[in-house]
């Protein structure tokens, strides 16, 4: 049965398995005070007759009034709109406007013109109190906005890789959470999280919970910030990314005293996720004992031999690194390019399992216990809406769905499809066919918190993964000089469009990652490609893809003269084609990519004055600044699990621009990052409200932009009548806070269909 379907339901039936509609119903029948609790101190009253002291007794609140704070609507582009108050019905905005008008039009009587009835069948005078069945929010001072929307993360992919070890790298102080969020984290001394790579192993090795069999497995390891140790000089660095495998397998042969040694095969996937690194252990337990003769030869072939079929991945994009001696006998160095290379290491860790332990969420149910957590970490942050960003196989959307069905409608889901899925984890791609079968609205089919809509393809790699795809090379002497222009997945745009063809005609809206300003400016050229026949869509027609929103995610690298800016204006004059950015890249990479990308190494430099180039490519990181002159709408993303889903943070990052050189991360040291890309106003502002306007204006990405991209936008984003009621509440008003105090700002509580949010019982 859907959860979602019955409507005639009475105060027995679970709550989780209630209607939208019951939900205030049922908790203000059945829990006194409960919805004061819930709402963090809100003052919740029955209108009418009815005492606030006896919420038990509160009548059917088919009615909810929001008012006594701060509204903004968010529906405006150029001006701050705000609101006094906000009536919702069943679910959606009815009114938002004065307190007194929307009184007069509560206790008006209900004519058959929704629309216009407020205003007028309204009475003349303000009533003393409200009909029976409304409930009143007080807002005390704080702050409603729409509720927060994630326009792309891996929720299904976050939640597999809580089970191994967690060894991304210490976040700046100011954002370090994993301790805030009661993740179990395994401690060396004093330290929460590794800022060195030999920290990240001895994590590694200390946390036993999350053992895999003999296998050692983790998740979060960055050589692009991080050092080898703290005693190494910074040019070790390329010990360990040459040379992945000696260097684990030398790092075990020295920790004998912990019983660990060589023979203990590791891998750790890289956090931008398009690296993992393993030793020679893990090396012949999966690829053979017969294809790695010894440690020596592993497995000792020519370079043409190594890169035939039988020696690398299945995946041509993915690839197994190797190196060659001058008498070309070529050996795996333990670097694994891009996710396809992981395939057979993943199987092999699965066969080899202890008994009752997971990997990879082997069943919906399994996901669901793992996804509560980050569901409750998800909702604590602002957020009511998250977009799945690519499901690699429709298992992803089978969780989903198995977590809709548990959930007290606490978020609302969106997924992509890769436009390569298939049908479950290891299984052959489907055909487009068959994945275009899997579509499903979330208005229409999914009850409003799942649907299944847009097509996702990866046109490179990582940035900070040497595997962008760029127009120029990486810096000759920066951590990436070995690879070249980076990594494309597809040689030209007329591959991708031939890929994503099949979709567009078929009306789904597109979302190509692209790193690299030359995988950018390839996807421009798929997109041209794709809307060749555009122009015929004379009545236009809103199930075309010719009328939708696609997007360039994460479209990072740009250079001074913002081509790839530039080409995005032209492409808008025939199809609607946005930016979404990983502001994270800013915050956590941004010293990093100074080096990998312009040859300077301030994070290798110790009490030396920051170098702050503002003619390189790290300048034009997320070039947010160049996509407004350029009038072209951009959003922000974490891409979660690469970094944390934290709308609030986001929004500092875009506004503020600042980085931290590794592994100084005290809030002292945040340094700005060169050039002048941080989110601007517009126009339209006025001198004093320069500071106000442009926070608006990265509140819109976080807000309508997001709902924009994924076609949510008549329903969600802004606080407009008939829309839904997801709002959040902010203990302080972003608009009045300084740039770099935003992440502080305390979120309150959020409201789904105009209900305030309830955490899962962790302890279910």
């Amino acid at each position: 049965m859907n959860p979602f379907e019955d409507e005639c339901m009475d105060a027995n039936t679970p709550f989780k398995k209630r209607s939208p509609s019951h939900r205030i119903n049922y908790r203000t029948k059945t829990a006194k005070g409960w919805m004061l609790a819930a709402c963090a101190g809100l003052l919740l009253s029955a209108c009418g007759d009815s005492k606030e002291e006896t919420h038990a007794d509160i009548p059917d609140a088919n009615n909810i009034l929001f008012s006594g704070g701060t509204i903004i609507s968010m529906a405006n582009k150029d001006r701050i709109e705000t609101v006094e108050a906000v009536w919702v019905s069943d679910g959606v905005i009815k009114m938002a406007g004065k307190l007194d008008t929307i009184k007069k039009a509560m206790s008006a009587p209900a004519t058959s013109d929704e629309k216009n009835a407020s205003e007028a069948a309204a009475p003349d005078v303000v009533p003393d109190a409200l009909p029976d069945d409304t409930a009143v929010i007080d807002l005390k001072g704080r702050t409603l906005m729409p509720g927060f929307i994630e326009p792309h993360g891996h929720i299904v992919l976050t939640t597999q890789l809580s089970q191994i070890a967690d060894l991304a790298p210490c976040l700046p102080e100011k954002f370090e959470h994993r301790e805030a969020i009661g993740q179990q984290k395994a401690h060396v001394g004093d330290i929460p999280c590794p800022v060195y790579i030999d920290h990240a192993l001895d994590l590694l090795l200390a946390d036993e919970h999350r053992y895999k069999g003999t296998w050692r497995v983790g998740f979060g390891i960055d050589p692009s910030r991080m050092n080898t140790n703290k005693t190494q000089p910074p040019s070790d660095i390329f010990y360990f990314t040459n040379s992945p495998a000696n260097y684990i397998d030398n790092y075990l042969a020295d920790k004998t005293h912990h019983a660990h040694d060589i023979e203990t095969p590791v891998m750790m996937l890289d956090q931008s996720l398009h690296l993992a690194y393993v030793n020679r252990a893990a090396i012949r337990e999966t690829l053979g004992r017969n294809v790695c003769e010894s440690a020596e030869k592993c497995p000792g072939i020519s370079e043409k031999k190594i890169t035939s079929s039988r020696y690398q991945p299945a995946d041509p994009s993915a690839r197994y690194d190797y190196s060659c001696s001058s008498e070309n006998i070529c050996n795996y160095t333990g670097k694994l390019t891009e996710p396809g290379s992981y395939d057979a290491f993943f199987t092999t860790i699965m066969k080899q399992l202890d008994d009752g332990q997971i990997f990879l969420n082997e069943s919906p149910e399994q996901f669901v216990a793992e996804a509560k957590s980050q569901v409750k970490a998800l909702s604590d942050a602002g957020l009511t809406t998250f977009v799945n960003g690519g499901a690699l196989s429709y298992d992803e959307v089978r969780y989903l769905k198995a977590l809709v069905n548990e959930q007290t409608n606490d978020m609302r889901y969106i997924s992509l499809m890769a436009w390569n899925a298939s049908d479950s984890v290891g299984g052959a791609p489907m055909s487009s066919k068959e994945i275009q079968s899997t579509m499903s609205d979330i208005w229409q089919e999914g009850n409003g918190f799942l649907g299944v809509q847009g097509i996702k393809l990866w046109a490179d790699g990582s940035t900070q993964g040497c595997s962008a795809w760029l127009t120029t090379a990486y810096a000759q002497n920066g951590n990436c000089s070995y690879a070249g222009a980076g990594h494309p997945n597809y040689a030209n745009g007329e591959i991708i469009a031939e890929h994503l063809r099949p979709y567009f005609e078929a009306g789904n809206y597109i979302n190509i990652h692209t790193n690299g300003d030359a995988a950018s400016q390839a996807s421009v050229n798929a997109f041209y490609e794709l809307s060749e026949d555009c122009a015929k869509d004379a009545n236009k027609n809103a199930k075309s893809a010719c009328q939708k929103v696609h997007t360039l995610i994460h479209f990072t690298v740009d250079n001074q003269d913002a081509d790839a800016v530039n080409a995005v204006k032209r492409l808008r004059e025939k199809l609607d084609v946005t930016a979404s950015h990983t502001i994270g890249h800013v915050a956590y990479w941004g010293a990093a990519f100074q080096g990998i990308l312009d040859g300077d190494k301030p994070s290798f430099v110790k009490n030396v004055a920051y170098v702050n180039d503002p003619h390189g490519r790290a300048a034009m990181i997320d070039p947010i600044a160049a996509e407004q002159s350029a009038n072209i709408p951009f959003s922000l993303h974490s891409d979660m699990p690469v970094t944390p889903a934290r709308p609030l943070w986001l929004i500092e990052q875009a506004l503020a621009r600042q980085t931290w050189i590794y592994p100084n991360l005290a809030s002292k040291d945040a340094q700005p990052m060169p050039g002048n890309q941080q989110v601007q106003a517009g126009n339209q502002a006025k001198m004093a409200d320069k500071k106000r306007m442009a926070t608006y204006q990265a509140l819109r990405a976080v807000t309508i932009e997001p709902a924009r991209q994924h076609q949510l936008a008549d329903k969600l984003g802004s606080i407009v009548v008939g829309k839904r009621a997801d709002f959040v509440l902010l203990e302080k008003n972003p608009l009045d806070v300084a740039h770099d105090a935003i992440s502080g700002i305390k979120v309150v509580t959020t409201f789904v269909d105009g209900q305030p949010v309830t955490p899962f019982d962790q302890d279910q």
